[in-house]
């Protein structure tokens, strides 16, 4: 009886394990029937029930295939790369106009008294001095001024130092200014203001009692200094007008690219000025029997060396760097001499040679 009740139970269990292994279809699933196979235990005994082995038949064309659906794998996530930023598009250089330096300053005289301006620049060809009314409806060139003041002796109007000499009362609240120029514009400086203060009126004296048979002589009136420079491109007229004899030096002895511009004259001094390709008068040379120094020279620049030199036997003054000079001076008999270039700019001065030149040139 345990046998029987054994053989059920691996009867069934076989079933089972089928059925699993079918994937639990049932028969009308398939189309065609699974094989049977009676399977007899070794040791059943005679009249055991037989255990029925089902195979189940390979699946039949057309019977429905489970496909697996494939894993979409998502694109990877693209992080933006920011654009860089365009770099700005640089900004052209300005054109080289004259740099100033230094502005001149304001400056207060007693009528018929002396001022000096003085300007500082750099990348310059020349220079003019302006003057401004109080009012600024009024801007003139030191030429202008020079006809408008006649008596008062303006210095060096086209270079870095100014002076004004015997100032009259009415240029009292004008201001003046330098404009540089080169190749590319001007460039001014800030103006500097002229106060002029009225001469004092000097104060009553008691005349002395005269003597009896004595008339008081009244003291002489002193005499204005008065600006007589006379322009003229002949130098015959330049020679009588002043008085004094002159040979400018020969077109070999210049230093390069100078042309001459004319001559000036006054009693008892002859002057010839020569400008540059860019028309700025660069070298003056002057000839007087009555002045000589500064007051010939009419240069109040300051410079670093003073220096002398001996040349065709005569001592020549040199001011300038100490290698070239801006200011040169000599005397040759009764005559003083003097030679100005680029004056009040060290190291745009004459060498020992080019003075040499000159000099050998000049009568």
């Amino acid at each position: 009886m345990k046998k029987r009740v054994l053989a059920l139970v691996l009867v069934c269990v076989l079933a089972l394990a089928l059925l699993t292994a079918c994937g639990g279809k049932k028969p009308s699933d398939s189309a065609a029937p699974a094989d049977v196979q009676p399977v007899t235990p070794a040791d059943a005994q005679p009249g055991s029930p037989e255990i029925t082995i089902v195979t189940p038949e390979p699946a039949q064309e057309g019977s429905a295939v489970v496909t697996p659906v494939p894993v979409v794998t998502p694109d990877p996530v693209v992080t933006p790369v920011p654009a860089p930023a365009p770099s700005p598009t640089p900004t052209p250089a300005g054109s080289d106009l004259p740099i100033i330096t230094k502005s001149p300053t304001d400056e207060t005289v007693t009528e018929g008294g002396s001022a000096m301006f003085v300007a500082r620049y750099e990348n310059a060809i020349w220079a003019v001095w302006h003057f401004v009314s109080p009012d600024k409806q009024t801007d003139m060139t030191y030429e202008a001024a020079q006809t408008r003041w006649p008596n008062m002796e303006i210095v060096n109007g086209m270079y870095s130092t100014m002076t004004l000499r015997n100032i009259p009362l009415d240029l009292n609240g004008w201001t003046v200014y330098c404009r540089y120029t080169n190749n590319f514009g001007s460039t001014d400086t800030k103006s500097a203001l002229i106060t002029v203060k009225a001469a004092p009126t000097p104060a009553p004296t008691t005349a002395p009692t005269p003597a009896p048979t004595t008339a008081p002589t009244p003291a002489p009136e002193p005499t204005p200094v008065v600006n007589v420079w006379t322009d003229t491109t002949d130098l015959d007229t330049a020679i009588a007008g002043s008085g004094v004899s002159f040979t400018p030096p020969i077109s070999e002895a210049l230093p390069d690219l100078l042309t001459l511009k004319g001559y000036r004259y006054m009693s008892g001094i002859i002057q010839a000025d020569y400008y540059d390709r860019n028309g700025q008068t660069v070298l003056t040379i002057r000839k007087s029997n009555t002045t000589s120094g500064s007051s010939l020279t009419g240069d109040y620049s300051s410079y670093s060396y003073s220096w002398d030199l001996t040349l065709k036997g005569l001592t020549v003054h040199c001011l300038g760097d100490g290698s070239t000079a801006n200011n040169v001076t000599f005397g040759s008999g009764s005559n003083n001499y003097c030679i100005l270039y680029n004056i009040g700019q060290e190291g745009y001065g004459l060498t020992a040679d080019q003075i040499n030149s000159l000099i050998n040139s000049i009568q």
